[in-house]
């Protein structure tokens, strides 16, 4: 029997059921159509009957410019060269560059989001660079001369933290040189990265702050029954933390020392046996200002706007990723491999940051990066085997995971992380450790009604015991008053 394509288009309709989830059979082709840019499709939701366009949720979407022009102009924002060179070239104005820039960046978003997780990094190199908007004093500063948060002139430093073994660019932020800023961009990289890895930067202080602020643990005393105040809760750096700095003195423009600094961790940095180095982050530093025409020292074609700045480095932080193959990544190819295309006989093979860490497996055309559709990470299930006598339940935190709505004793677990638990409004049993989750008794279940907004929890996080029917849209009753109901 013939099976149906699987296109891999996400329904866009937000009341679906199957909304904006991916190869659950429930889209198929139903026309095409002609454009400037060629031949494109529709497509069409069996589930709830909503037609839409390939191009929907991508950058091409509803735009009346060919998709060959939009691309050229993308590429050339990626290239040094700065928007009044794209209008003159293209015959564009520069506010149609801009709202093809903000629906690229947008894209870019999605794209780290979905493809930076849980990232096996074992270093990371932080370092900023130094930038202005408008104009190099600020009309507003604080105390140390940099412009306000919520500036929009003076000094604006582009901060960037970068694994070295894979040349990847994990996290980019645009703000002054301020600890908040330091703050965000560690808050950024630990968000991306599995485990605890080794951090080398500069010699700037805030750092240092930042980095406990991520990585911490907290010590609690117990109270020993005597008179005075009880001993607070004490904060220290988390054992695993490994953080160095190379620290550099300068005169009048020119390197006179040039010294190592091991901050926190040096026993573990000694087993480790990595190098106290800040070579890679400042390499990709000097990418970034050679692709990007603003950043270009000494040059007219400086930033106006905060949020184009943002924009732009997000937008070149995804290309560089996954579809900018550097020449320090390339492994060499086999022997047989080695085939002659016309005079050139190529010897390598191209390998992107992205490929490196393991997070895609080829290098991303300009025009996958643009149109790339990702299912919401909310929709992704978390599924647990739960005991009920001899019979084994999933329990699952949106729906299954194989794309069917409340199979067989499913049941869907109500909570999020850090939420306080309330009692049962039947019976005011309390609730049990959220770690019971596992051995809770899972009630019976009906399919779950799109109507129902209470049986599609958002949560990825760890469950409580409170469990519910699937469909039923009272309150969170325990396990036993939720078996009496039914």
């Amino acid at each position: 029997m013939r099976k149906p394509k699987d296109w891999g288009q996400p329904c866009p309709n937000p009341a679906c059921m199957h909304s904006r989830r991916m190869k659950l059979g429930n889209v198929s082709a139903i026309a095409t159509y002609l454009t400037q840019s060629g031949k494109r499709r529709i497509f069409r939701c069996h589930t709830c009957a909503t037609p839409f366009a390939a191009t929907r949720e991508t950058v091409f979407f509803d735009l009346r410019t060919s998709e060959e022009k939009v691309m050229m102009a993308l590429k050339m924002l990626l290239v040094r060269v700065d928007l009044t060179g794209i209008g003159l070239v293209l015959g564009v104005t520069e506010e149609t560059v801009l709202a093809w820039l903000r629906r690229a960046a947008q894209q870019a978003e999605a794209l780290n989001r979905h493809l930076l997780r849980n990232l096996p990094v074992t270093q990371v190199q932080l370092d900023e660079m130094w930038n202005f908007i408008a104009r190099k004093h600020a009309c507003e500063t604080d105390t140390a001369g940099e412009s306000l948060p919520d500036g929009e002139d003076g000094r604006q430093w582009v901060w960037v933290s970068v694994a070295p073994e894979c040349r990847l660019m994990i996290a980019a932020v645009v703000g002054p040189r301020t600890l908040d800023t330091a703050t965000e961009v560690v808050a950024a990289t630990k968000a991306r990265v599995a485990g605890i890895p080794a951090f080398f930067s500069d010699g700037f202080t805030c750092y240092l702050a930042a980095l406990i602020a991520a990585f911490h643990v907290v010590t609690t005393f117990a109270r020993t029954g005597k008179r005075g105040r009880p001993r607070l809760p004490r904060c220290a750096p988390h054992p695993d933390l490994v953080y160095g700095q190379l620290v550099t003195q300068k005169k009048q423009g020119k390197l006179l020392t040039l010294s190592t600094r091991v901050v926190l961790g040096a026993a573990r940095l000694t087993h480790l046996g990595f190098t106290i180095s800040t070579a890679l982050v400042e390499r990709v530093n000097l990418t970034v200002r050679q692709a990007l025409a603003p950043l270009v020292r000494k040059t007219s074609s400086f930033w106006k706007d905060r949020e184009r700045l943002r924009q732009r480095v997000v937008f070149f932080q995804a290309f560089y990723n996954v579809a900018r193959p550097p020449m320090s990544l390339r492994p060499p190819l086999p022997l047989h491999e080695r085939t002659r295309h016309g005079a050139m006989c190529p010897r390598w093979r191209e390998r992107t940051p992205a490929m490196a860490v393991g997070v895609t497996d080829h290098v991303w055309t300009f025009r996958e990066l643009l149109t790339a559709k990702f299912e919401p990470l909310d929709s992704q299930s978390i599924r647990l085997t739960v005991s009920i006598g001899v019979t084994s339940a999933v329990v699952c935190t949106y729906g299954c995971g194989d794309g069917r709505i409340a199979p067989t004793r499913c049941a869907v677990i109500d909570g999020v992380l850090g939420d306080r638990c309330s009692q049962c409004p039947v019976c005011r049993t309390p609730p049990a450790t959220a770690g019971s989750a596992r051995s809770a008794l899972v009630a019976k279940s009906r399919p779950v009604s799109i109507a129902d907004p209470d049986g599609f929890p958002r949560s990825r996080t760890t469950p409580r015991s409170w469990t519910r029917p699937c469909g039923d849209a009272s309150p969170a009753r325990c396990v036993p008053c939720a078996v009496k109901a039914r």
